[in-house]
């Protein structure tokens, strides 16, 4: 099937993963950055394993391995992939195969907490990108070997 494809979020999420919180001079993770690495590797490891053809009592099952007791994660991160796919329809239709086996490991949650993290979800979705392309300016003008800009500098 989608063998060796990355999700959009996993993408987002696997620099974010590989930093670390220096604070006073002691590196340490907080409590809510540990939350957001098993957020994402909960999605990963759905998104890997949908993607494998894999069945979703089986998925369900690794997830809540995972997870553990803080199952509450798993409807926020549930929330916010199918808010992100409601704002931006060229998300893939995985994500919301995904959203719902992660609510599914869940084992319930409140339809209050579900919408709220399904509207941060779209809110996301629909800012703009933060690139440091937008950060630099407009492009400028590529100088080929052997041409000579028309003012002279470099």
């Amino acid at each position: 099937m989608w063998r060796g494809v990355i999700c959009p979020i996993e993408a987002s999420v696997k620099s974010y993963m590989c930093s670390t919180t220096v604070v006073g001079g002691r590196s340490g993770w907080s409590e809510q950055k540990r939350d957001r690495i098993l957020q994402s590797e909960c999605h990963g490891e759905a998104w890997r394993r949908v993607t494998a053809g894999e069945s979703i009592s089986g998925i369900v099952l690794e997830i809540q391995r995972i997870v553990g007791d803080r199952r509450h994660l798993l409807v926020e991160t549930a929330g916010i992939g199918v808010g992100a796919w409601a704002a931006r329809p060229d998300v893939r239709s995985t994500e919301l195969l995904v959203s719902g086996i992660l609510l599914e490991a869940a084992g319930g949650c409140s339809i209050d907490e579900l919408a709220r993290w399904v509207d941060i979800g779209r809110e996301r979705a629909l800012q703009p990108a933060h690139t440091a392309s937008a950060e630099l300016g407009p492009p400028r003008r590529v100088i080929s070997r052997g041409e000579s800009s028309s003012d002279g500098k470099f």
